[in-house]
């Protein structure tokens, strides 16, 4: 608020994260004073960040998920026993609580026995936790739909990419990601987005059964994502459209997008080449030619070099990786 009493004209506001969506929502009336943006309605704004009410939506509009089971307590997991499959993901309704303590994205959970374990560590922090079908797949399987709808309600570009590599391995952020086209899941996304009445960027998040060939919805960042300078790249800037609805100047037409450009974050693919390399599923060479020449990275720019050092932290991150490197019997591949 005071530095909007700063500013000559409304600042333009970009929440980049479900904690400052929930905030920015929920303090609104007060914020459109000094700055204007674009959010669902609250009501969309609290069920989107909690993933129960996703699913919820998802049932309703007809959009595949996985099979996922809503326990209130450890007596209820008992009655539920014989409902659970395994593997499964245990995750949580509000994503940015749980990571504050646990650092993730969730638990994997085996069996029954780790399923108690892991639900009663959720609950000893008053943390409320789903119970999720892990969709079989590797990662490129994942696909993510984004867009900007507007404040008239109508969406007004679908950017799909596709994930080749995320950090942690199983369940993490997209180290090394693609621009794809799939004009079904386009369709999909959008018309949940609609559905729903969003409102904003958003990126709807899916994965490819390979039991089945399915899409199913994995989760909404009901906001600008990590990688969001990726469409940019690609030739379609969202964050641009936001800005000229919310200036009421005129939008341009959806545009076009080139397939095959990529995202590159270097420090978090280092990490991951690593546990991939541990599971002999990828070598040195075929690593580098993967990521070699990408389009658009997430710290790295040439004529700006400071936020990669920064990221690295000035060489440390990089100096405990290599270490990681020369240990004996890591050098193959």
């Amino acid at each position: 608020m005071r530095e909007g009493e700063r500013l000559k004209d409304k600042g333009v506001l970009y929440p980049t994260s479900d904690a400052f969506v929930l905030f920015v929502s929920r303090n609104r009336n007060r914020l459109r004073g000094s700055f204007d943006f674009v959010i669902p309605p609250a009501e969309v704004v609290e069920g989107m960040i909690n993933k129960r009410s996703l699913y919820d939506a998802a049932t309703r509009i007809g959009v595949p998920y996985p099979k996922t089971l809503f326990p209130r307590s450890v007596s209820e997991i008992e009655h539920m026993k014989d409902e659970f499959e395994f593997p499964a993901f245990l995750k949580p309704f509000y994503s940015h609580l749980w990571f504050e303590i646990f650092g993730s994205k969730g638990f994997v959970v085996n069996n029954y026995e780790e399923l108690l374990e892991g639900y009663e560590r959720a609950s000893s922090h008053g943390l409320e936790a789903m119970v999720q079908t892990i969709v079989t797949g590797l990662e490129s399987n994942i696909y993510t739909v984004s867009t900007y709808v507007a404040t008239d309600g109508e969406p007004k570009a679908g950017f799909v990419w596709q994930k080749i590599r995320q950090c942690p391995k199983d369940f993490g952020v997209g180290s090394l990601v693609t621009s794809v086209h799939d004009e079904g899941l386009v369709k999909t996304g959008l018309r949940f987005y609609k559905e729903i009445g969003y409102r904003g960027i958003g990126s709807l998040e899916f994965k490819r059964d390979e039991r089945d060939g399915i899409f199913k919805l994995i989760e909404l960042n009901a906001r600008p994502w990590l990688q969001n300078l990726h469409s940019t790249c690609a030739g379609l800037n969202l964050p641009l459209l936001e800005y000229l609805d919310l200036t009421k100047q005129e939008l341009p037409d959806w545009g076009e997008y080139a397939d095959g450009v990529r995202w590159h974050d270097a420090l978090n693919d280092l990490k991951s080449y690593n546990s991939y390399r541990r599971t002999g599923t990828l070598g040195f060479g075929e690593w580098v030619r993967s990521w070699l020449g990408s389009e658009c990275n997430a710290y790295f720019a040439w004529d700006d070099l400071l936020p990669a050092f920064k990221r690295a932290e000035y060489g440390v991150e990089v100096a405990k990786l290599l270490i990681e490197y020369v240990k004996p019997g890591m050098m193959h591949g």
